[in-house]
């Protein structure tokens, strides 16, 4: 006799265990093997709601599964979100995504406990990727850095800025010495990973290339990426907007002008204009070319290859790079003044911390945030090493609705 599935919710629970497996790659047998569930068809019965979930087990497939409890359990279902690679990584790429996505969702849940309930608030660009141009995506780069008011060295403030006016987070994940940059757009919001391993003026260009995907998003997303021609495409204006956002052609040009002697530029002087517009002498060089003040491909090449030139741009990049924060700052203040007002567990933000409960007080001080005494926090004050406001978080910063690109 077939047994009858026990109620709707283990139904919807067991779809959503499927649906994440399924997101994994991983078949039934796999996932009862990680989650030491030995019997064959109790994966099926559990996706099916034959059979309900003990609580030990359902901890162990979240874990595996590289989700959180909170959305394993969300009903109704809802897609997986997909995340757009520039190069995806050749080993572990389903679960580098589900770690990201589980990082997103998270935040846009802190977003919407402190009372956001839009968290996507980026403008979105419609465009024809197919007939659009370097010369739309100039103008396109111009709009966007008015836009977040970037000024004369975008590279410098472009990731505060969009943390600041869209919540649009950049985060620093290992992927592997293949993983490329990424994004992704969801109902949590937008968001940027960044491989670790990037020196600082690769992490400037690779914000700068993937909010060209944000922004266009609608036009092309990871559903399309199987195209190899519209994608190649596509990377290349995203490169050229990252180019073009980063050194604005009227700034940029001013700067050649001031060090120009007799109309000529010494290229020592190219090298340490990268350093201040914080980019790779690469992409300089690239920049000057597409702005005609270099012959050609040819003669970019070049000077980008020459030793004695790379040897400068070393040097002249000597500097403390400093430790990557392990959770963006913005992040771990909201979280915080969720459970600070109340609307997060201590428990819950352990999680989203990623450490233990007992552990907490450490995370976050090494995050940054310096707990009170207790009479503080009950009286509403806190600290950290920024002296955050936590009124002006929870109310959220830059209210400003996102404006639609006219191209």
């Amino acid at each position: 006799m077939t047994r009858e599935p026990l109620t709707s919710t283990a139904s919807s629970l067991g779809a959503r265990i499927r649906q994440f497996r399924e997101a994994q790659n991983l078949t039934q047998e796999q996932l009862g093997d990680l989650v030491g569930i030995h019997h064959r068809q109790t994966i099926g019965q559990l996706e099916s709601g034959v059979r309900s979930v003990k609580v030990a087990e359902l901890v162990r497939i979240a874990q595996v599964l590289h989700v959180d409890l909170t959305t394993l359990l969300e009903n109704p279902i809802r897609p997986v979100p997909a995340v757009l690679w520039r190069s995806a990584p050749e080993t572990e790429r389903e679960a580098l995504q589900a770690d990201f996505v589980r990082w997103c969702e998270r935040y846009g849940r802190v977003l919407r406990l402190l009372g956001r309930d839009c968290p996507d608030r980026l403008p979105r660009c419609s465009v024809n990727m197919a007939s659009l141009t370097y010369r739309d995506v100039s103008e396109l780069a111009r709009e966007v850095g008015a836009l977040l008011n970037l000024g004369r060295r975008p590279a410098a403030v472009l990731q505060q800025a969009l943390q600041d006016q869209y919540d649009v987070l950049v985060w620093f994940i290992n992927t592997g010495a293949s993983g490329s940059a990424a994004c992704i757009r969801g109902e949590f919001g937008s968001a940027i990973l960044i491989p670790r391993r990037s020196v600082p003026w690769r992490r400037n260009f690779d914000a700068a290339h993937e909010l060209f995907h944000l922004l266009t998003w609608d036009s092309f997303h990871p559903q399309e990426s199987h195209d190899g021609s519209l994608h190649k495409k596509v990377e290349s204006l995203a490169e050229s907007f990252a180019a073009a956002l980063l050194m604005p052609e009227q700034v940029l040009q001013r700067e050649i002008e001031s060090r120009a002697v007799d109309g000529r530029v010494a290229v020592t002087d190219v090298a340490r204009l990268a350093v201040e517009f914080d980019v790779s002498f690469a992409a300089m060089i690239w920049r000057l070319l597409n702005l005609h003040y270099l012959p050609d491909s040819d003669a970019a090449r070049e000077l980008i290859a020459d030793p004695e030139l790379q040897s400068l741009d070393r040097f002249l990049r000597q500097r403390d790079r400093g430790d990557l924060p392990r959770l963006p700052q913005r992040f771990v203040e909201l979280a915080y003044t969720a459970w600070l007002t109340g609307r997060l567990s201590r428990t819950r933000l352990a999680e989203y911390l990623d450490c233990t409960l007992s552990s907490l007080p450490r995370c976050l001080e090494d995050l940054g945030v310096v707990e009170r005494s207790e009479a503080d926090r009950s009286a509403g004050g806190f600290l950290t090493v920024q002296d955050f406001d936590s009124d002006e978080l929870a109310e959220g910063i830059g209210e400003e609705e996102a404006t639609l690109c006219s191209l």
